[in-house]
């Protein structure tokens, strides 16, 4: 019972992590696609690179995600407990 509930915690850690992170990133792609929506002129590299490298990132978010939920789902953290 007692493992049940700290998978759940790390579970919902995980989770809340990531969509915090996720909220970030997305406000930062925001931020970046601002001025092209106001009609200011920015670089077609720079709008690239812009939107880009958030959008990178937040898939390696929701891929270490992924991971994470595997690892607690597997019991490799229990596992490791016992030393």
């Amino acid at each position: 019972m007692e493992a049940r509930e700290k998978d759940r915690k790390r579970r919902v850690g995980a989770i809340g992590s990531a969509i915090v992170m996720g909220i970030y990133i997305l406000l930062m792609i925001g931020i970046c696609v601002w001025p092209i929506l106001k009609g200011i002129f920015v670089p077609f590299w720079l709008k690239v690179v812009a939107v880009m490298i958030p959008t990178v990132i937040l898939v390696s978010v929701l891929t270490v995600l992924k991971m994470r939920l595997k690892e607690i789902k597997g019991g490799e953290i229990n596992e490791a407990d016992q030393y």
